[in-house]
């Protein structure tokens, strides 16, 4: 009867080398060296502007301000998640401006 032994090297037993948190950050880094920044931009303009916007008005970062801000942009953020679909199926569709435009002329012309 033959027995088959498991071998376990060492690099196998531990942490592999590109898994390890210094190799993220060490990959990370070089990444940002090469000019893929991926969402930095993005996060350091998001902090700039509440930054900006709380240095003007200490409520900013209030719970009655993030519910006002919510009920706002809902009209931009359902137009927006219908072009994100548009976009992605491959149907491109320009006249997403136009109806926009017309479907806020016509609530406006229906309240007035």
């Amino acid at each position: 009867m033959t027995t088959i032994e498991a071998q376990t090297p060492e690099a196998e037993v531990g942490r592999p080398e590109s898994e390890s948190v210094g190799a993220l950050v060490h990959g990370y880094i070089e990444r940002l060296r090469a000019g893929d920044v991926g969402i930095l931009p993005v996060m350091f303009g998001l902090a700039v502007i509440t930054i900006f916007f709380w240095s003007k008005n200490h409520n900013f970062l209030t719970a009655g301000n993030f519910n006002n801000l919510v009920v706002q942009m809902a009209g931009v953020t359902i137009i927006a998640i219908g072009v994100v679909f548009v976009l992605l199926l491959g149907e491109i569709d320009l006249s997403i401006g136009f109806v926009s435009g017309v479907g806020g002329v016509i609530v406006a012309e229906r309240w007035r």
